[in-house]
This record gives structure tokens, sequence and C-alpha cells, in this order.
């Protein structure tokens, strides 16, 4: 491939402008071109300059800008190989890179960008002179049925600067009222829908041409999701009855652990009346003991001989 590394065998596959980032789903610029070429492809420089620079980030991955004498900068994004190095003087047609898939990369493909201050990153965002090119022809013309597969946003006009009106639903079918029209790098529909309400929409793929096997689809579709939306319902239910079951299981089990608290209180109130007897008995007996001791060492001396020799100690 040489000078224009885009042309050929291989097709643009993202234009420049507004999109929807195909890997975070953010609506951002999209500053260059996208061309889809294997892993490997040979890039050759298109201008006359000094690389800049032939460098790698998660972005870019190995990327390579190349600054003309005109302090343009030209971009080649998503490299597998660098063929020069920052600081290099090249010629338009010398080989640069192979082109690759590194960075933020849905697929092996080169990107081609322009920026009109090589030194200023937000100045990269003007469109490469030569890709100054239309997206494929407007797939729906005039007058044509469509009916929508997806959600799909509804807007006041044909941009994505005018205000959101609302949504489609899947299966909602409507007419082309106007010729289409190309902003922001889409086509965009004026579409009247059967039932009321109309508004211009992107092309972005979620509306197709109304045939009398679509609702035949639709249908399907919607079989297929009752079907789920069923099995949803039992698996629910199902969750309900475990959720029952453990609520009813967690109240036996307070209901236990409330009887344990009683049972406790009353074993702690047994407790302490047989302390309350053993501590009466201790001094029962402690007194029986002094007064031994006194009639012992008292009058009653005799007594106490005779009754031990009445009833002697066991031994």
């Amino acid at each position: 491939m040489k000078s224009v590394a885009w042309k050929g065998d291989h097709p643009i596959t993202s234009y420049y402008g507004w999109r929807t980032d195909p890997i975070t789903g953010i609506r951002s610029f999209h500053d260059g071109v996208d061309v889809s070429m294997p892993i490997g492809t040979e890039l050759y420089a298109t201008v006359n300059g000094k690389v800049r620079l032939a460098t790698t980030d998660s972005y870019g991955g190995k990327y390579i800008q190349i600054q003309t004498s005109d302090g343009r900068g030209h971009w080649c994004l998503h490299l597998s190989e660098f063929k020069v190095k920052a600081g290099d003087m090249i010629q338009k047609g010398n080989l640069i890179g192979l082109s690759g898939n590194s960075g933020h990369s849905t697929g092996p493909h080169t990107h081609f960008g322009l920026q009109s201050n090589a030194t200023v990153w937000s100045s990269h965002i003007d469109p490469l002179p030569d890709l100054q090119v239309l997206a494929e022809s407007a797939r729906f013309k005039k007058g044509d049925r469509i009916i929508f597969t997806d959600i799909q946003n509804i807007r006041k006009g044909s941009g994505i600067a005018y205000d959101l009106i609302s949504k489609s639903a899947v299966g909602q079918i409507g007419t082309v009222w106007d010729e289409p029209r190309q902003t922001d790098g889409y086509w965009w529909y004026d579409i009247h829908i059967d039932g009321g309400g109309s508004g211009w929409c992107a092309d972005v793929g979620k509306f197709q041409i109304y045939t009398q096997e679509n609702p035949t689809n639709c249908q399907e579709e919607v079989n297929r999701l009752l079907e789920q939306n069923r099995g949803l319902s039992e698996a629910l239910g199902a969750s309900e009855a475990q959720v029952r079951e453990s609520q009813e299981e967690r109240k036996r089990l307070e209901g236990l652990l409330e009887a344990e608290k009683i049972e406790s209180k009353e074993l702690e109130a047994r407790y302490k009346d047989l302390e309350e007897k053993r501590k009466r008995l201790e001094g029962e007996k402690n007194e029986a003991v002094r007064l031994l001791n006194e009639y012992k060492n008292g009058r009653f001396v005799w007594i106490v001989d005779f009754l031990e020799k009445l009833f002697p100690k066991k031994k």
C-alpha cells in the first residue's frame, strides 16, 4: 500500500465525526478514520516530515505522529510494529510501520487522523482533507415503511444537537416522511410512527424495512421474552418461598432462644434460693458448734462427757 493506505481492499469501518464508542458505549467524537486491514499490513508515509512521536499508550497502542513543515500532525494509531523512531526525517512513500490491533481497539485496523497543530492535543479534531467522504449510501428513502428492532432515540431534528423527544419501542412501525439527511456522521430519517408520534432517527442499525415477515419475527421475540419472563417469575417464586422458610426458621430459632433465656432465669433463681439455704444451714451449724464448745468448757461438762460416753463418736 502506498500513499493512501485506506484505498483498495481495506474498507473504512468508522468515519470522522460523532459516534457511540464501540468499547465504552459513550457518545464521543471520533477524530479520524478507521480502516480495516490485517495485522502486519505495511503502512507508508503520505507526507514529508519529521517523526515527532513513535510511542505507546493505552488508547492509541503503538502510534506514530509525523509533523510536517506547516506544523500539522499526521497520525497512525494501533500499530503492531514501528519502522521509524522519533526524530527520523522521512519522505512520502517511506515505510513507517505495520498495522495492528494495539490499544483501545475492537479489531485489526489503522486509525488515521490529522491535527492543525501537532503540539496541541486538543486540536486533534481536524478531518484529513482527502477523507471528506460520505458514509455509504442511505439505506432508506422517502416513503419506505420501517419497523424498529431495538429501542431508538427520536429527536426534534436531524442531528444530535436537537432535543430528545422520545424513544421507540421494539416492533413499532412507521414511514420515512422526508428525504434522508446526513449529519454528525449519520444518515437521519424523519419517521412518522403508526398510531401517532414522529421525529428524526439516526440510522444506527435499530430499524429496518418492514415486510410481512417482520411481525412474525417480532412475535417470536415477544414469545421468547414472555417465556423468559415466565422462567424469571418461577425463579422469583422459588426465591420468595426460600425467604419465607428462612423467616420461619429464624422465628423458630428466636423462640428457642427466648425459651433458653427464660430457663436460664429460672435456674438462676433456683441457684440463688439454694445458696441462701446453704448460708442459713452453715450459720446454724456454726451456732451449734459454738454452743457445744460453751457446754464443753462450762458447767455442763459432765453432761457432755455422759453424752459422749453414751453416744461414742464413730471412728
